[in-house]
């Protein structure tokens, strides 16, 4: 699974920036948070499942305008 395509199944609003980081294995801390910024990159996913955290790219503001 591409970013790319994790964004046109995603329910976020069509053309915001949206900052995307996922949950990959530490061998030093156990899990550590990875950006994920090209769209053609493989998201990541742990022990079968996609971790992510999910937020407006700094200085976007969403459903204005």
């Amino acid at each position: 699974l591409t970013l790319k395509q994790l964004l046109a199944t995603f329910p976020l609003e069509k053309g915001a920036a949206w900052h995307f980081r996922f949950r990959v294995k530490d061998d030093k801390y156990g899990y550590a948070w990875m950006d994920v910024r090209d769209a053609n990159a493989s998201v990541p996913v742990t022990n079968g499942v996609i971790f992510a955290k999910v937020r407006v790219a700094a200085g976007v503001t969403v459903g204005a305008g």
